[in-house]
């Protein structure tokens, strides 16, 4: 697992680790689909490169406007199958804050 809040340098982290993240199981990361730092890699990309070491979206949130925070997880069903009862628990629970407010 790995969880990456790089201010805009998630590019440079993911390049410089393409042997950890080709086997990682998941990785939490901060990312933009707004620019907020020059030369940064938005949204779009990080999912892209991330898709290149089979490792898919599973969630995110709505961290800040042109913000959030997504998990991806390797795309292989012992690994998601493992990651799903997590993630729809968090998904749930958040769901009930929101309702209770």
């Amino acid at each position: 697992m790995a969880w990456i809040d790089a201010e805009g340098s998630q590019s440079e982290i993911l390049s410089g680790g393409p042997d950890f993240f080709s086997r990682v199981a998941a990785i939490y990361i901060e990312v933009e689909d707004q620019e907020r730092w020059r030369g940064q890699s938005l949204d779009g990309e990080i999912t892209d490169r991330l898709s290149a070491s089979m490792l898919t979206s599973a969630m995110r949130d709505n961290l800040a406007r042109g913000q959030c925070n997504r998990v991806y997880v390797r795309a292989e069903s012992d690994i998601v199958g493992a990651a799903m009862p997590s993630i729809l628990a968090y998904r749930e629970a958040l769901r009930r804050l929101v309702t209770a407010a």
